[in-house]
Formats: C-alpha cells, sequence, structure tokens
C-alpha cells in the first residue's frame, strides 16, 4: 500500500527521474533494515518508575557515550554524584534510519549527537568552494554537532 501511495505522489508532482530514484533508495533501504531495537520511553511501564531510578537508568546507558565528550568527562570527576541527574535531563535516545536527515539547514545549535551503534556518514556544504560537499563518517561513541 505504502508503494502505490509513493508512486502516486511521484507521478502526481511531476518529481525528476533523478529524484524519484533517490527517493526509490531510500524507501528501500529504509524498509530492509527497519530499527528494531526498544528505547526505554517505548514501555509503558518503564515511564512509570520513580525518577531516581530513571536517572540511574539513563545513567548507566549513556556512561560508554558521555566518557567521550569532555564536558561529561568533566563533570563525572568533579561531581560524579550529579551525573546520573544530568544524563537524565539532558540526553535522549533517538533511533537513527539509514538516509535520515540530522541537521536541517537554518537550524540553531541546540544538540550534539553521539554515535552509540551503528554508523554514521554525513555530509556539509564547503564554504571555501560553493557547491562543493565535504563527507564526514563518526565511528562509535563519536559526537557531532552542526550549526546551520
Amino acid at each position: 500500500h505504502d508503494e502505490a501511495v509513493l508512486r502516486k505522489i511521484i507521478r502526481d508532482n511531476n518529481f525528476s527521474t533523478g529524484l524519484a530514484r533517490q527517493i526509490w533508495s531510500t524507501y528501500r533501504h529504509q524498509t530492509v533494515t527497519k530499527e528494531t531495537k526498544l528505547r526505554k520511553q517505548d514501555i509503558d511501564r518503564m515511564m512509570d518508575m520513580p525518577l531516581k531510578l530513571h536517572m540511574k537508568i539513563s545513567a548507566e546507558m549513556y556512561k560508554s557515550a558521555l566518557q567521550h565528550m569532555p564536558v561529561f568527562a568533566k563533570a563525572a570527576k568533579v561531581c560524579s554524584d550529579e551525573v546520573p541527574l544530568i544524563t537524565h535531563h539532558t540526553l535522549t535516545e533517538h533511533l537513527g534510519s539509514p538516509q535520515q536527515e540530522v541537521f536541517h539547514s537554518n537550524s540553531c545549535i541546540g544538540a550534539a549527537i553521539c554515535l552509540v551503534q551503528g554508523s554514521m556518514g554525513y555530509q556539509i556544504a564547503n564554504s571555501d568552494e560553493p557547491g562543493e560537499k565535504e563527507q564526514y563518517s563518526l565511528k562509535e561513541n563519536e559526537w557531532v554537532c552542526e550549526g546551520a
């Protein structure tokens, strides 16, 4: 059913062949590699647990990632008792999918991403050479943020 609707959208909007191919490639890639990992916010009973337990869960879930971000590494040394509170209120888990846009143009810098599992590649416009894009790849436990 989704494919029929997608076909109709492409046809009705008279998308170019190149754009249509890109849409189909992304669609197929996303449906084949659909992420199945559950996040804690996906489980109702998990969300009903006490706040202190939530803080401990967050601290343990994100501990390895946080060790690679200098500000969190310093916080862990200086005020380790506060790290569970910080992680609970500042970090959220997002499951990504192939070809997903992470940073949108003209958006404010309001988040950093830490890759915890899998891989991520992205490209940014090269300010030195208009029209050129620079390619980057992230490995697990690497952080990235980008301003438009």
